[in-house]
């Protein structure tokens, strides 16, 4: 039984539990916090190429065995994997969709947690507490600023939201290596430059990745590791 609180999630000793969730690396997450085995939606479908093209072996005709089915980051849940999921899923299974609503919506086509909330047609019930942050965070005041329509607050200095505004692409650059190679390591002496990522919107432009990182090498003798993902640049520092 699921509380209409969210405070309490309980089921039968007897019940079957199956963990999903969309790629390896949150179904491993899944396992370190439950203790329980977890797949990724892929592997839990049997996934197969035996026609030439991508099928699962259970569908409607074989669907999955289980009483109670957990699927975890469903924001990265496309309409075509969402369909074949919930194809393979037998009446009287309770499924638990788990995932953040204000997360962009996933890489294929469609908006599934989001238009499954909207629809009003499911019990939703929606988590407060934030754990990754204290409750007087800015990263989090100004995170539920955003998500309610209404502008951040950028001019009140605190311990871990910081707003700088530089229109010299130049000068954002030298702004950036200053910042990782000295400001942010001395304002806070538990960091150090190798726990800092850089996260620039384009690959090409003076503010661009490339550049970045030409800017570090030059300046610092860092050593990047650049890792691409969806279109974003993350860059990994690496200080010999």
């Amino acid at each position: 039984s699921i509380s209409p609180d969210c405070s309490s999630v309980k089921f039968k000793r007897h019940k079957k539990v199956t963990l999903f969730a969309p790629t390896g690396r949150a179904a491993k997450r899944m396992e370190e916090q439950t203790g329980e085995s977890a797949k990724t939606i892929h592997r839990g479908l049997e996934v197969n190429f035996s026609t030439g093209r991508l099928n699962f072996s259970r569908n409607e005709n074989n669907p999955l065995e289980t009483d109670v089915l957990i699927v975890d980051e469903v924001s990265m849940l496309d309409i075509k994997l969402a369909w074949s999921l919930l194809k393979a899923i037998s009446v009287g299974t309770r499924v638990i969709f788990v995932g953040d609503k204000d997360q962009l919506p996933s890489v294929g086509a469609g908006n599934v947690l989001s238009d499954i909330i909207t629809s009003g047609e499911v019990t939703v019930c929606e988590l407060k507490q934030i754990f990754r942050q204290s409750g007087d965070s800015k990263i989090v005041i100004n995170a539920h600023k955003i998500n309610d329509g209404e502008m951040p607050n950028l001019s009140e200095k605190s311990s871990d939201f910081f707003y700088s505004a530089e229109s010299d692409p130049q000068k954002v650059i030298d702004l950036i290596v200053q910042l990782v190679c000295r400001r942010i390591p001395n304002y806070d002496k538990n960091i150090t430059s190798r726990d800092i990522q850089v996260i620039s919107p384009m690959k090409t432009g003076v503010c661009g990745e490339v550049l970045i990182v030409r800017n570090f090498a030059l300046q610092s003798q860092i050593f990047l590791h650049l890792i691409v993902v969806n279109c974003t640049i993350f860059c990994i520092l690496s200080f010999r």
